[in-house]
């Protein structure tokens, strides 16, 4: 199978789209396990872009982390495809709407050159997974090496896990990361954060993302981060969250659960690829 993949970065975090609009072809979870072997292709997360699965939408997309397991979102992806589509003139609008596994997408091309994603908290409360209903919105106590470490747990359309506690030296982020993916709360796996509040309005942020391991920025996390420290009036709306590489506005409307992020998205390269 010979593929074009079009590779962007969202603050770092790289995406590789598929435009599977003008070509003839599916991916399936093996065939990006292979795509992420090459040596010449490095993505974080890969997007499907698909024609619309119902009439109210522009477009539709599946997400796939480097191991081949599917995401439900993907925040720095959303901004990533809004460029592209419209660059690419696959669509002739600067908003549109896109149905994915986690939800709609309401994406939005701004004339200072950034991205945005509007989309709705589909549960303020915990991960939908095996924690007891009384356990919900509480946080949880879990001991990696000789340190307890706080977890806030989301779900955004993915599973997420926030800690604004600094880890002990020796802990890395990665160490925790892997420990959560096998956890029981986590059946599924989950994205942990550690965030650092640095003033009423901004948080200093690194994510280890399920699939894919530590990335230089999660958009999704980012909103997780921003939600849990809203909710818990430690910050106030709108947020600047950091990554190493830049950073992305968060807005949460409480009261209708509507979350807008906005920030960046730059083209890379176009690679042309050939997997058996």
């Amino acid at each position: 199978m010979d593929l074009n993949l079009y590779i962007y970065s969202g603050l770092g975090n790289l995406i590789a789209l598929v435009d599977l609009l003008r070509e003839d072809l599916t991916l399936s979870s093996e065939e990006v396990i292979k795509i992420a072997a090459l040596k010449e292709v490095e993505f974080d997360q890969l997007i499907s872009v698909l024609p619309p699965e119902r009439p109210d939408v522009d477009l539709s997309v599946e997400i796939f982390n480097t191991d081949g397991s599917i995401a439900e979102n993907c925040i720095n992806g959303a901004r990533c495809l809004t460029k592209f589509v419209i660059e690419e003139g696959l669509v002739s609008k600067n908003d549109l709407i896109v149905s994915t596994l986690g939800g709609l997408w309401n994406l939005k091309a701004h004339n200072d050159g950034e991205y945005s994603v509007k989309f709705s908290n589909p549960n303020n409360s915990a991960i939908k997974n095996n924690l007891p209903p009384e356990n919900y919105n509480n946080k949880h106590i879990i001991k990696v090496e000789d340190q307890e470490i706080e977890l806030a747990v989301i779900d955004l359309g993915n599973p997420h896990a926030v800690s604004f506690k600094e880890l002990n030296e020796g802990i890395s982020l990665k160490k925790v990361g892997e420990v959560l993916q096998n956890s029981e709360w986590f059946p599924e796996g989950v994205n942990f954060g550690v965030g650092k509040i640095l003033s009423k309005n901004e948080i200093q942020l690194k994510v280890y993302e399920r699939g894919a391991g530590e990335t230089l920025a999660c958009g999704s996390g980012a909103c997780a981060a921003a939600l849990i420290a809203i909710n818990d009036q430690t910050i106030e709306s709108p947020v600047k969250i950091k990554f190493e590489k830049g950073s992305i506005f968060i807005d949460y409307n409480i009261e209708n659960r509507e979350i807008i992020a906005k920030g960046e998205a730059q083209f890379i390269e176009q690679i042309n690829i050939s997997i058996q």
